[in-house]
């Protein structure tokens, strides 16, 4: 506890996702108590390198640890492979909660977006901890199964048109 208390600050180093629940959920459950146990410790914030991009097949974490609600700076590089109605919607901004708040902004970086550097905030009433409970929030309706259901079908297609 010392010396998560001394730092404030806990790296949380990159997870390899080549388990069987990959895309099953796993991820949040194991965030969640990750979340627990770091704010009984006295952690203020974790730091992770989100690594992946569209197609990867054991890093997927530069779209999941923002949809678990971590905050990050988009590169201009990644920010240019935007789409014009997205970039215009976020105007100078580059952070990636940003755009994980606008409609298909979500998507579009999972299909662009790539390694990221993250942060979440495990005070109560900051953003990172809210945007993790409208994510919690969002997985119990029917939207979420629906697209849930469009995702795997998208990765399904991805990976058939890999094989040739």
């Amino acid at each position: 506890n010392d010396f998560f208390r001394a730092s404030e600050t806990v790296y949380d180093p990159t997870t390899r996702q080549d388990v069987p629940n990959r895309n099953k959920g796993a991820g949040i459950v194991i965030f969640l108590n990750q979340v627990r146990a770091l704010r009984a410790a006295g952690v203020d914030i974790i730091t992770t390198s989100a690594a992946g991009q569209l197609n990867d097949p054991t890093f997927n974490g530069y779209y999941t640890w923002p949809r678990f609600g971590y905050s990050g700076r988009i590169t201009d590089a990644k920010f240019r492979r935007l789409s014009p109605r997205l970039q215009a919607a976020m105007g100078n901004s580059r952070e990636v909660r940003d755009l994980f708040d606008l409609p298909g902004g979500s998507d579009e970086w999972e299909m662009k977006g790539g390694w990221i550097e993250c942060e979440f905030d495990l005070k109560n009433d900051s953003r990172n901890m809210k945007a993790l409970q409208t994510y919690i929030d969002y997985t119990k309706t029917p939207q979420y199964q629906e697209d849930r259901r469009r995702r795997d079908a998208a990765r399904a297609a991805r990976k058939a048109a890999r094989r040739g």
